[in-house]
């Protein structure tokens, strides 16, 4: 089998002009309404919400903050859930930054005597 000898371009040595273009700035980011209402300090959170997110911001699961108030896992973890819809955040580490923020929590706060034996948290050393 015989190649043949493809024809090669020439370059040319002329090169074109380019303009440099100036960069447009970027459109400013749109924050969901959950955030924006954060950012305010506008969010109405429900007494149970205020009591889920101090648990959750002590390092309680929800297990542990259904046990606390008497209510199903399951009503604990929707309460948990709106709350961080509501707060715009999916991270529990910013749950608890966010209760300190808004006085729900502070750093000192424990579990009390009550909330450490209903968790089951009695001798773990964290609260």
């Amino acid at each position: 089998m015989v190649r043949k000898k493809s024809a090669k371009k020439k370059k040319s040595g002329a090169r074109r002009k380019t303009t440099k273009r100036r960069a447009r700035p970027a459109p400013p980011r749109k924050l969901s309404a959950a955030k924006e209402a954060r950012r305010a300090g506008k969010v109405h959170l429900t007494p149970r919400e205020q009591e889920i997110l101090r648990l959750v911001s002590l390092g309680c699961t929800v297990k542990e903050a259904a046990a606390v108030l008497d209510v199903a896992p399951s009503t604990a973890d929707n309460h948990k859930a709106r709350l961080m819809a509501k707060l715009g955040t999916d991270k529990a580490a910013l749950l608890t930054r966010l209760a300190i923020k808004m006085g729900v929590s502070s750093m000192t706060d424990k579990l009390d005597a009550k909330e450490r034996r209903l968790s089951g948290r009695s001798h773990d050393g964290w609260n």
